[in-house]
């Protein structure tokens, strides 16, 4: 009698044993798939997420650079425009000082303007500084008959860095003078502002 139920509860246990694995068994093939899709669904989630923000960046980028590119060109138009005036192109700094004084206040961005002879010395600059620019690149541009936007230079009379935009003064074909226009860096901060791209910086580089 013993041994009989001795092999009934040996039986049951079997049973209850193998009901446990296989419920295990169960368990683990529906948890896995469920563990990879998961995975896989949060992976592709992230993905998409890192695609948008790159391609949400790649657009107010391209955005930026078009503002600034026209920024830029209206300076240039500025300098265009003052080194055509008759004041000006008298190469007298008595003559050019109120057309110079008058466009500086009515622009209102630039750190100076100045006006420099053949030689790169100041015939007039708004800031009443007298300096030599014969070395720079942007002045050497302008007497080649260029108007011109320097990469971020040192500037000798405030010495900030600057960005320079300059433009031949001539009589005809034939250049007299250069006429110039600093740009403080701080000029760009608006136009580069990434606010609504969340926390993070935009920098301008170089003149490109």
């Amino acid at each position: 009698m013993q041994q009989a139920d001795k092999s009934v509860s040996t039986s049951i246990k079997r049973r209850d044993s193998l009901r446990t694995r296989l419920m295990v068994l169960f368990l683990l093939m529906s948890v896995i798939p469920m563990a990879l899709i998961g995975t896989i669904s949060y992976i592709q989630s992230q993905q998409m997420m890192v695609n948008r923000i790159k391609s949400d960046l790649i657009t107010q980028t391209s955005l930026k650079e078009s503002n600034i590119s026209m920024f830029l060109s209206a300076r240039k138009d500025n300098m265009v425009v003052l080194a055509g005036t008759a004041r000006v192109r008298s190469m007298d700094p008595t003559q050019a000082v109120d057309a110079m004084d008058q466009y500086f206040k009515q622009w209102g961005i630039y750190e100076s303007l100045s006006l420099y002879d053949l030689n790169g010395d100041t015939i007039y600059r708004t800031d009443q500084s007298k300096i030599n620019v014969a070395e720079r690149d942007y002045f050497k541009n302008a007497l080649d008959g260029k108007t011109s936007i320097s990469e971020p230079i040192l500037s000798k009379a405030s010495g900030n860095i600057v960005f320079v935009v300059s433009s031949p003064v001539k009589n005809g074909e034939k250049v007299l003078g250069v006429i110039a226009g600093s740009l403080p860096t701080t000029v760009f901060s608006e136009i580069l502002q990434t606010g609504n791209l969340g926390d993070g910086d935009g920098y301008l580089v170089n003149k490109e």
